[in-house]
């Protein structure tokens, strides 16, 4: 008898053991696909590059008082108007953009001169280049695909984009750095 219980406790143990270690994995399994991470949906935020903007070259030289119209991610080129004349300069001879403090910026369509209000913290960006779209290049209004910011920078950036109720958030582009062996671009604004 004494070995019938032995045998029927034993056989207990194996029993649960091996129902555990077939759960094991399953569970394991289950609670790291839980914890991957997912890829964050881009968030597009709208620009403004103000209307007057220079341009640093990599062979030191600077073009002055331009205006930004396109940028050309498949072409790598920058296209920009000055005065009446368009000119066209390679991303790979361009080193930064920086936005001039005396361009206008437009905010929900009304032209703003910079520095009557208040901005914000400035924020930095880096994305690729094909990110940039440019919408209306006489106005400055650009907007930017984000992907690579954190969730605490997301909520931040939503609630500059929803403004204050009367008007939308933007943001002003300060200066874009390119990387065009990296395909990349760095941009600084300031919410306003």
């Amino acid at each position: 008898m004494k070995r019938m219980i032995r045998f029927t406790i034993l056989a207990f143990f194996a029993t649960v053991a091996g129902l555990t270690g077939e759960m094991l994995p399953a569970i394991s399994n289950a609670s790291l696909q839980a914890q991957a991470p997912t890829v964050a949906e881009a968030l597009t935020v709208p620009l403004a590059i103000p209307t007057l903007a220079n341009i640093n070259l990599t062979d030191r030289s600077l073009l002055t008082a331009v205006r930004v119209v396109a940028i050309d991610a498949q072409r790598q080129e920058l296209g920009l108007r000055r005065s009446n004349e368009n000119i066209t300069v390679p991303l790979n001879r361009v080193e930064q953009l920086v936005s001039r403090p005396d361009g206008y910026v437009y905010v929900g369509g009304e032209p703003v001169i910079r520095g009557e209000r208040t901005e914000g913290a400035k924020y930095i960006w880096t994305e690729p280049i094909s990110a940039l779209k440019i919408n209306d290049p006489l106005k400055g209004q650009a907007e930017a695909r984000l992907r690579n910011i954190n969730p605490r920078q997301r909520r931040t950036i939503q609630q500059v984009i929803r403004g204050n109720g009367r008007t939308p958030g933007v943001f002003v582009v300060e200066a874009i750095k390119f990387d065009l062996s990296k395909g990349m671009m760095t941009i600084e604004a300031r919410p306003y």
